[in-house]
């Protein structure tokens, strides 16, 4: 009888062991499932700074931010840099510079061909300022490449001058850098059309 009980508690002892055991591995499953899950959420949101430097929450898709907002944010920054300048020759070098690492070799060779022309010695010995306005950005991701308009306004101690831009380009994805915080590349820049629109006061 004696022996018959030992034997009772033993599988008694046995069964809570499992039931524990198992019990203890589904939580800890389950706490590893969790955790993930909700480290994967917090990483697909970020906050992303408007013009203002105002914080706003977003939600990154499987596939990272859209491709056209990345490309159009792309466009901008790169035409902004190159067309938004000041009677400064070092603040045209830094431009130039930041400019350069948004796109290939075709923004030098325009770069190039706007300095023989004297457009920067212009901008400086009369004292201009040059304000680039995005109209539209438009972009094909079947063929990566963009098309960009926009208005240029050169102040004048006269008044203001006003130039239609209209550019073209492919989209190269590229590793994210400081420099380059969009991962992407512009290639084969060319200007379409730069003339002038109209004149006058301000």
């Amino acid at each position: 009888m004696l022996v018959k009980n030992i034997e009772q508690k033993q599988k008694l002892v046995l069964a809570v062991c499992i039931i524990m055991a198992v019990v203890t591995v589904v939580t800890c499953l389950g706490s590893i499932i969790y955790s993930n899950m909700r480290i994967s959420n917090s990483e697909s949101r970020i906050y992303v700074l408007d013009a203002n430097y105002n914080a706003f929450s977003a939600v990154r898709s499987n596939n990272g931010l859209t491709m056209d907002m990345e490309v159009k944010g792309l466009v901008e920054d790169f035409h902004s840099l190159f067309y938004t300048l000041g009677p400064d020759n070092e603040f045209i070098k830094k431009n130039m510079e930041r400019a350069n690492y948004l796109c290939d070799q075709s923004a030098y060779r325009q770069y190039m061909n706007m300095r023989e022309r004297g457009f920067y010695n212009d901008l400086v010995q009369n004292n201009m300022h040059s304000w680039l306005m995005t109209d539209s950005i438009c972009f094909d991701k079947t063929q990566m490449k963009f098309r960009y308009w926009g208005t240029i306004r050169f102040d004048r101690r006269n008044g203001g001058t006003y130039y239609k831009l209209v550019t073209s380009g492919k989209i190269q994805v590229q590793p994210r850098s400081e420099n380059n915080i969009h991962g992407l590349m512009i290639r084969n820049w060319i200007v379409e059309d730069y003339s002038a629109i109209r004149s006058g006061g301000n």
